[in-house]
């Protein structure tokens, strides 16, 4: 999954993982806290970005972690849904190849949703406190500014996905979708 913070990637890979137990789960935000020692619901006061947690090389070493998890699960005939912003295409190109390189059909959901209403999404996340990413809502401009959209070539199939509408709908629409794609059995 590749989308900017907030746009509800978690939420749609939960969705899928709900609806389809052999699917794995790997969720970066996870991944980096797991890879510091750090309780995945722990929030953290630093200002995520470029800092700690958010620097490049821990971004690069969780990314790194996530594509060695990607390649290992589906070896062992794990389906993967890669929960992560994916902002650049050389970090999608790199998920895809783990997935590959392991027998994978890929698969890319771009999600989208307006800006504003990814704003109160995540004013809403934030405050609640309940989520294991620490993005404030000032970190939406950082990420639409360096997002790099999802060519067409970039997987075996790419679907692109208005998150707008309530999130059973918009799962029950990602689900029909990955049925009609990747041939899943019901």
């Amino acid at each position: 999954m590749a989308g900017t913070t907030g746009c509800g990637k978690t939420t749609i890979a939960n969705g899928v993982v709900q609806r389809w137990p052999f699917f794995q789960h790997l969720e970066i935000d996870a991944i980096r806290k797991e890879l510091a020692g750090v309780p995945a619901h722990l929030r953290l006061t630093r200002s995520p970005l470029r800092d700690g947690l958010y620097s490049h090389g821990m971004s690069s070493l969780a990314y790194g972690e996530l594509f060695r998890r990607i390649a290992a699960d589906v070896s062992s005939g794990a389906s993967v849904v890669a929960d992560g912003a994916f902002r650049h295409r050389d970090r999608r190109a790199a998920a895809v190849a783990a997935g590959r390189t392991a027998g994978a059909v890929t698969l890319i959901l771009e999600l989208r949703l307006e800006h504003e209403e990814q704003l109160r999404r995540l004013r809403s996340r934030y405050m609640a406190g309940d989520s294991v990413s620490d993005a404030p809502p000032d970190v939406l401009a950082y990420h639409e500014q360096g997002w790099e959209p999802v060519g067409e070539d970039e997987a075996d199939h790419i679907v692109k996905i208005d998150t707008a509408p309530p999130a059973d709908i918009v799962i029950a629409d990602v689900t029909s979708k990955i049925i009609g794609l990747l041939n899943i059995q019901t």
